[in-house]
């Protein structure tokens, strides 16, 4: 998606952080306290810290306001997943936050709050039309197999995922 990194702190009281991709809190967003409300009917914590990887849509497209997309679940339980593949953490995920619908590749718990879909290579085709919604930047393809190492930087992890962004005026791909 076209947003900024963010990544979501729960602590088990469920009090709420938000972080970038520079290991620094938001500073040109303020977390609005009815999308709190939505967040808590949700997103199970079980009384126990979880840590959620995905991205805030909200400052660079006017068409989507206040709308947590999120992809990875890095802390579950109390535990640091280093070392459990992601397929395994997208699994957790899923089971962690309550899908009451979806849109083309998006599941939704809310209006404000999406879970990426795994694509299968079979609609890949179909999935490239999706990035002609404007805040749809392009797509992520990663190793559902890779373990998660530990999160020390942007980069950490960036040895099996491959970033493809639709193509620009002129039909060229970016990778």
């Amino acid at each position: 998606m076209n947003g900024q990194r963010n990544v979501i702190y729960i602590s088990p009281e469920f009090e709420v952080q938000l972080w970038n991709r520079h290991h620094e809190h938001h500073k040109n967003y303020t977390f609005p306290n009815w999308l709190l409300d939505e967040l808590k009917s949700v997103v199970k914590t079980n009384g126990k810290w979880m840590v959620i990887d995905g991205e805030l849509l909200h400052a660079k497209d006017t068409t989507t306001k206040n709308i947590f997309y999120w992809w990875d679940l890095l802390v579950c339980n109390n535990e640091y997943l280093v070392g459990v593949p992601y397929e395994q953490r997208y699994q957790m995920l899923r089971e962690r936050v309550e899908i009451n619908g979806s849109e083309g590749f998006v599941s939704k718990a809310t209006e404000h709050i999406w879970i990426a879909d795994m694509i299968p290579p079979e609609h890949y085709d179909k999935a490239w039309e999706e990035t002609a919604t404007s805040y749809v930047e392009g797509f992520v393809l990663k190793d559902i197999k890779s373990k998660l190492a530990p999160c020390i930087n942007e980069k950490s992890n960036g040895v099996w995922q491959v970033r493809c962004r639709k193509p620009h005026s002129g039909g060229v791909y970016q990778f």
